[in-house]
């Protein structure tokens, strides 16, 4: 019987494809065929459940979805139905929703599943393959390559616009955990910090308790606590404190401190009270150990007082470079187009959508790897020719070498770090006076 000759197994269904607008096909199928569904994918169209099918979307229209949503992440799934029911001059069909959805979701399964075999064949499927290979520039070193200050510089932050309204005492039909995710960190390894900082400072605490209204407050010059002065100007910061956990920057520096290099660099825009939470949890000794360090990025350097500058702005931590750490704020920039579609999804749904994203991000970035190096140096090499000359030409003047440029930093800190503090003298001459 040739391939293509009519069997009693061959059915009809209704289909659905914005290339050729058909509506109803017959689907070739034999005794040997393992399922309707196996007879569908070899005629190139997917259904929404395996069986019962009803209706099949083809394989061309699912991957043209997937190639908008890459690029327009804010297109869900409900606004391209009704581009479907359109390109076929009908009224919007609600069922289109849900059998859209389903098929999209096992055609996105299939896809990961022809990822998988081939990252099994390159050797990328190894534990922690993809933290520890996902920026070539700082994974792959030369040999001899001079050590540098810092072995990896980071920035982490919570993107608010892309967290998952927790559904509280609602029931939900999708129980489903998406776990395939490589970029994602395992909800058991994050939970293992949960209440890992409980015992914080009381006072600190009650500062951020009373500071989470939608005024920040101004930090009091007077007082030398520069963690706390500036940790209580961020609502973020007074919601982890509020809750006393910070397990989700916690399991990223301990996955940092396990597979990373030595000496790394994180920016945090609360880093400087982030520093004082490492240090009360268990990744203290490790973190010591290794050398690394946290500060805070350029971004949000305005909304931290002078005295905190001081210390932890990038530009006066010796081995950042050029570097701002403000790559996360346009990562952020580009993730907040999936709000609308993921913050009242399906627990399963968030976490495909944002692996989507996390995966389209990496490929354009990788495209412009060369080209943002490139631009780097060249700003680096001017900075250095042109400004060279004025501090060589400032430090004659002044009679002063290097080292008295870093001891006025240092006197700097020292200073600002105590401005308001009244001297011992003082207070004593004001006890004479009254």
């Amino acid at each position: 019987m040739s391939p293509h000759s009519p069997s009693e197994y061959d059915f009809f269904i209704l289909v659905v494809d914005i290339f050729t607008l058909d509506t109803k096909v017959s689907i070739s199928c034999n005794a040997d065929c393992l399922s309707p569904t196996a007879a569908l994918v070899r005629a190139r169209y997917l259904g929404h459940v395996p069986h019962a099918l009803s209706l099949a979307f083809s394989l061309h229209t699912l991957e043209h979805f997937r190639l908008l949503r890459a690029r327009k992440p804010s297109f869900s799934i409900e606004a391209f139905a009704k581009v479907l029911c359109d390109s076929y001059w009908i009224p919007y069909r609600r069922h289109y929703h849900t059998s859209l959805s389903g098929a999209f979701n096992a055609y996105l399964a299939i896809l990961h599943g022809v990822d998988k075999k081939i990252n099994e064949i390159l050797g990328h499927d190894t534990p922690n393959w993809r933290i520890l290979n996902a920026c070539p520039p700082c994974t792959y070193e030369l040999e001899e390559e001079p050590t540098l200050t810092f072995g990896r510089m980071y920035v982490l932050d919570g993107g608010n616009l892309d967290k998952w309204m927790a559904e509280g005492a609602r029931n939900r039909g999708d129980m489903r955990e998406y776990t395939e995710s490589d970029y994602l960190l395992p909800r058991t390894y994050v939970d293992k910090f949960a209440n890992e900082v409980q015992s914080q400072n009381l006072e600190a605490l009650d500062l951020l308790e009373a500071n989470d209204n939608d005024e920040d407050t101004e930090a009091d010059p007077t007082r030398c606590n520069i963690a706390s002065d500036c940790s209580k100007n961020w609502k973020a910061a007074a919601s982890d404190k509020k809750k006393q956990m910070a397990k989700y920057p916690l399991a990223i520096i301990s996955k940092v401190l396990e597979l990373l290099s030595e000496r790394s660099l994180a920016a945090y825009d609360i880093g400087c009270g982030f520093a004082s939470t490492i240090r009360t949890s268990s990744l203290r000794k490790a973190f010591e150990q290794q050398g690394c360090h946290i500060c805070v990025d350029a971004f949000h350097r305005y909304a931290h007082n002078y005295a905190c500058q001081t210390k932890n702005h990038p530009n006066g931590i010796q081995g950042t470079g050029i570097e701002d750490f403000g790559a996360i704020e346009c990562f952020f920039s580009a993730s907040n187009a999936l709000a609308p579609v993921i913050r009242y999804a399906t627990a399963y749904c968030h976490s495909v959508f944002l692996d989507l994203f996390f995966k389209q991000w990496d490929d354009d970035k990788y495209l412009n790897l060369a080209t943002m190096i490139y631009y780097n140096y060249k700003q680096s090499i001017n900075i250095i020719a042109s400004e060279s000359l004025a501090l060589d030409g400032a430090k004659v003047s002044l009679g002063i070498q290097d080292g008295d440029l870093e001891a006025w930093r240092q006197e700097e800190i020292e200073y600002i770090a105590c401005l308001g503090k009244e001297t011992e003298w003082d207070i004593h001459a004001m006890t004479y006076v009254e």
